[in-house]
């Protein structure tokens, strides 16, 4: 992915989908469940949104720098950034993928595993 509107489109869109899906859907699940808990359910999806990134920021690091190199490569142009090397930079595409397609199945799981027709109002 060579084409940085291509690379925008399919990183922001895919982000926004799969963030926005992975919240609101169990939040309003969760809602129809427990109808006099709404604040506590909340709560507790909003715990599970925050150890999502903990996890796929482990995930993306060991795909994209799965030998754990350090930054230490540096331009001739003086007062440049200092970067990692190119093995490292060339595989961000594939860790964009695979963070993509972890989002996807975990979405199609939830969705697939979801039961509205129960009503649970003792809860």
């Amino acid at each position: 992915m060579h084409n940085f509107l291509t690379f925008t489109f399919i990183f922001s869109g895919t982000l926004g989908i799969c963030n926005g899906t992975c919240y609101t859907i169990p939040m309003g699940v969760m809602w129809d469940y427990f109808p006099r808990h709404k604040g506590l359910v909340l709560g507790i999806v909003l715990c599970g949104k925050g150890i999502g990134p903990f996890i796929f920021n482990m995930l993306a690091t060991m795909v994209v720098n799965p030998d754990n190199l350090k930054v230490g490569f540096q331009s001739d142009i003086p007062d440049d950034e200092v970067w990692f090397p190119a093995r490292v930079t060339d595989r961000v595409p594939l860790m964009l993928y695979t963070l993509i397609c972890f989002w996807l199945i975990l979405i199609l799981f939830s969705t697939v595993t979801m039961d509205r027709s129960v009503n649970y109002e003792k809860f």
